[in-house]
């Protein structure tokens, strides 16, 4: 036999406080922040925005292209209906019809602190600060390794104590470059000089070089230079083939295969000599050694 016991009784104070509690609680949730992305990074010579998020009492806007001067008047006046202001006037900056600044084409000039300023309906405003970083990625997408004549995963044949440099040249913001050994999907860092030089202080070329001679005794080693401190690395790779008294034969021909089917290249060698098939532009394609396949690419 069941005995119902009656639940001490609540004051009404405090459970009416509970639900406006919970009701303040859901509506915060369901509703977006007001607003501008603290950072934004910009493309040189590309068309950006300045991405924010305006309350509906907003009635009009006042963007500053230089937050640091408080005697500048506002690039760019927007009240939902119109625009108006120097930098709409010129070209320079345009506004979408949420309030989002564009920037219709980004300079170097353009990496400082921007302001908006949002008039509400009371006559109370809000005010936003946006640091805005300019990048500048190379013509080159990868680092350039010497001796690979600008093609990635080149096969390059030289001696121990030869020096190989890797350049990445027009970076923004400045990068810093390293050099990896590849051993069986295991990188290990490479000690090498490392130097950075700007003409304008707009882009930078940064430089690593190593000495082939902390090889040791390898005749075969995969080398990888990488940029270190970008949001994407970007890297580049080269198949070094030490050639002290180690002598290097290579042989061509040329076969026909029907396309979007696998096909086989054979190869006839020896267990203990090491294989690399590379393009005839003396990219490698894949390469094996005598304790087994280290490489594949394409």
């Amino acid at each position: 036999m069941f005995k119902v016991h009656k639940a001490p009784r609540m004051k009404k104070e405090i459970l009416i406080g509970l639900l406006v509690v919970a009701v303040v609680i859901d509506a915060a949730n369901d509703k977006e922040l007001d607003g501008c992305v603290s950072e934004e990074f910009f493309e040189y010579k590309t068309r950006s925005f300045i991405h924010c998020k305006f309350s509906e009492d907003c009635n009009s806007l006042y963007w500053y292209d230089n937050a640091d001067n408080s005697e500048e008047a506002a690039t760019l006046i927007y009240d939902w209906k119109t625009k108006s202001g120097e930098g709409y006037t010129s070209g320079e900056f345009d506004i979408q019809s949420n309030g989002n600044l564009i920037i219709t084409n980004v300079s170097f000039e353009h990496e400082r602190k921007f302001k908006v300023i949002c008039i509400l309906t009371n006559d109370f405003f809000n005010t936003y600060h946006v640091d805005v970083v300019v990048t500048a990625t190379p013509d080159e997408s990868y680092p350039l390794i010497s001796g690979c004549e600008g093609f990635p995963l080149c096969l390059l044949q030289t001696t121990t104590d030869a020096m190989i440099r890797c350049i990445y040249k027009g970076a923004r913001p400045m990068t810093q470059l390293r050099w990896l050994r590849i051993t069986g999907g295991e990188e290990v860092a490479i000690f090498s000089s490392e130097s950075v030089t700007s003409d304008s202080n707009t882009t930078f070329d940064s430089m690593s070089e190593i000495s082939l001679s902390t090889l040791g005794n390898s005749t075969v080693a995969l080398l990888e230079c990488r940029t270190a401190n970008n949001e994407v690395h970007r890297s580049n790779q080269v198949l070094v083939f030490l050639s002290d008294g180690n002598p290097l034969s290579s042989s061509s021909t040329s076969l026909y295969f029907e396309e979007n089917k696998q096909s086989k290249l054979l190869c006839k060698t020896f267990y203990e000599n090491t294989i690399v098939w590379t393009t005839e532009f003396n990219q490698t394609v894949a390469f094996s050694t005598p304790e087994g396949k280290q490489k594949e690419s394409v």
